[in-house]
């Protein structure tokens, strides 16, 4: 209830999250950049510019940088069991995206393949439910004039 989350803040989005982690779903999903390619089952993926993901998930400053053209892709595996969805909760929280269940990397292009509809979001709003999406970094596309 809304009243609950209004008193416990922060603490209630994470308790809420703790109560649906059985209803987390997988997906078939390729994933292929320039110099990657990943086939696999996954339970979360996000394409995105920044150290926040969602304000969920904090990259390190020294992952991400804003201008140099390029997107931070993480892609987190489906766990076997509970053991193994611990060990992602703590990779996750303690930055170590490069394992076996989570893949940092950074590209300018990414194509992604899903073997059926999936419901897709961008900046957090319904984007529609596609099979392929392609998305591409232009790069200093945008040329912003100021007055001096």
């Amino acid at each position: 209830p809304q009243w609950l989350k209004n008193r416990l803040g922060h603490l209630a989005y994470v308790l809420d999250g703790i109560r649906s982690v059985g209803e987390i779903r997988s997906y078939h999903l390729k994933a292929e950049s320039h110099d990657f390619v990943w086939t696999g089952n996954f339970i979360f993926g996000s394409i995105s510019n920044s150290c926040s993901i969602g304000g969920v998930l904090e990259l390190k400053s020294s992952d991400v940088s804003l201008n140099d053209g390029k997107f931070e892709v993480l892609l987190i595996r489906e766990p076997k069991n509970f053991i193994e969805f611990q060990a992602i909760l703590h990779d996750l929280h303690h930055h170590n995206f490069q394992n076996k269940h989570i893949v940092l990397f950074h590209t300018d292009r990414i194509r992604l393949e899903f073997d059926k509809p999936t419901d897709w979001t961008l900046d957090g709003e319904y984007a529609g439910n596609p099979k392929t999406v392609e998305i591409s970094n232009m790069h200093n596309a945008v040329r912003l004039i100021h007055r001096q």
